[in-house]
């Protein structure tokens, strides 16, 4: 009989968390579809909800959604407008045409540079909601090809268009999905057509929060040809937008900048958020604690992404990291920016073997996008933990030079069996020895014994 069983049974647990045996690739699948029909089901309510909306409204029009702002201000500027995309007033009457207005009818705003609007230009010629259908079809599309590309051997294509970061996303018509696919295309391409890679990483000119770590990683991975071409992307595609949209428009985006900054200090935005900033202020901390967090967060995060690049451990490790501490450098990162957690995540599932803490990882990671905003809501910012989770794993695998390639398909793996395991640098050992001692402390019984 056991002396001290609570000792045993927090073992026991640890060891169902830690190697996570029990998520056999059959039950993966099984999972894979239940989120599938979930999703389906979540995306048919939303519709529905829509719908009736608009049968309910006088002129036909249902809710507004984020796309609302995308159409908006690229039909100003198919107008002859762009400037116009960043005034308030301008922009709640042009979108009061599709849609009903926001709650306590607040405009939804154009925050995006000129560059971004130069991309929505021809959907701003066409009608609204065949340009709503399209830009989903398209940047979903993107997304799921890029991620396919670089699943594992025999892993079902279900789980990656039903993950819930392509679900969150599509609900709320944003954009996370073109931006993932970004970052899922350099990865394909920097290794060997570095200029082609960098041309895709200077479309992030677009979206400028998101792209503080690409200049360090190109920089310090030695990938210089790459590193040109992304600025010269970059500032090809400020000049273009410069001569489409005239200098209006950026002189109303830069004046817009402090309106815009001031947006991300709302209750409403970062009550929902999933950043560092937004996690110290759902703790309770003040905007001034929030953004010194946030900045500390940036320089760590940059000083990982320096570490490990200058190491050349491989352009698809150096992009996944990149990822990871972009999400942890930018003080706005809402529910559906979690979708470009797909690429480390398919990054680190296409290891060899699995590592401890990394099944469960994932899977945490996978399913997180839907419970997001709840849990934001309920005072338990939990994404910045998480990513920081994903980069500690990450980090154990290069520490240990693990870079095969060829990793077993999930499909042949034998249920109930772990990989050898080796004994992991950087901080995958102290993660696990943390985790375990903790538990030890709660059962009071740090080494179970039998009598």
């Amino acid at each position: 009989m056991s002396v001290h069983a609570p000792g045993a049974r927090a073992h026991r647990w640890l060891g169902l968390v830690r190697q996570a045996d029990w998520l056999t690739p059959e039950r993966a699948r099984g999972y894979a579809r239940i989120i599938a029909a979930g999703g389906l089901l979540l995306v048919a309510a939303y519709a529905a909800l829509y719908v009736a909306a608009a049968l309910a409204d006088p002129r036909g029009r249902s809710y507004s959604c984020d796309f609302n702002a995308y159409w908006s201000a690229a039909h100003l500027a198919v107008l002859g407008h762009p400037e116009r995309a960043y005034d308030p007033e301008t922009m709640l009457a042009v979108e009061s045409l599709n849609a009903q207005p926001a709650p306590h009818g607040r405009m939804l705003p154009f925050l995006y540079p000129p560059v971004f609007l130069l991309f929505c230009l021809p959907l701003g010629a066409l009608p609204y909601l065949a340009a709503l259908a399209l830009f989903l079809i398209v940047t979903t599309a993107a997304f799921c090809t890029c991620i396919a590309a670089h699943r594992p051997r025999g892993w079902p294509i279900l789980s990656i268009v039903t993950f819930p970061g392509v679900l969150i996303n599509a609900v709320s018509t944003q954009n996370a999905c073109l931006t993932a696919a970004l970052f899922c295309g350099a990865m394909t391409l920097l290794e060997r057509r570095p200029i082609a890679a960098g041309c895709v990483l200077g479309i992030f000119a677009y979206k400028p929060q998101l792209a503080v770590c690409i200049p360090v990683a190109l920089a310090f991975a030695r990938r210089w040809r790459a590193l040109a071409s992304c600025a010269a992307t970059a500032a090809l595609l400020i000049a273009l937008s410069y001569a489409v949209l005239g200098a209006a428009a950026w002189r109303a985006f830069l004046g817009a900048v402090p309106t815009t900054q001031g947006i991300m200090h709302l209750r409403a935005i970062w009550g929902t958020g999933n950043s560092v900033y937004a996690a110290t202020r759902i703790l309770h901390g003040g905007a001034s604690l929030g953004l010194l967090a946030q900045a500390i967060s940036a320089a760590l995060a940059l000083a990982f992404v320096a570490r490990l690049c200058a190491r050349r451990p491989g352009a698809p490790a150096e992009i996944a990291v990149t990822v990871c501490a972009a999400l942890l450098c930018t003080p706005y990162v809402m529910d559906y920016d979690l979708t470009c957690l797909g690429v480390p995540m398919i990054w680190l599932a296409a290891r060899k073997g699995w590592r401890p803490w990394e099944k469960i990882t994932l899977a945490l990671l996978y399913l997180f996008p839907l419970a997001a905003r709840s849990l934001d809501l309920s005072g338990i910012p939990l994404a910045p933990a998480l990513i920081v989770a994903l980069l500690v794993l990450m980090a154990g695998r290069l520490g240990e030079g693990s870079q095969a390639k060829g990793r077993r398909c999930p499909a042949t793996d034998t249920p109930g069996t772990a990989a050898p395991l080796k004994k992991q640098k950087f901080f995958g050992s102290f993660f696990q020895k943390t985790t375990a001692s903790c538990l030890n402390l709660v059962a009071l019984s740090p080494t179970p014994r039998h009598g």
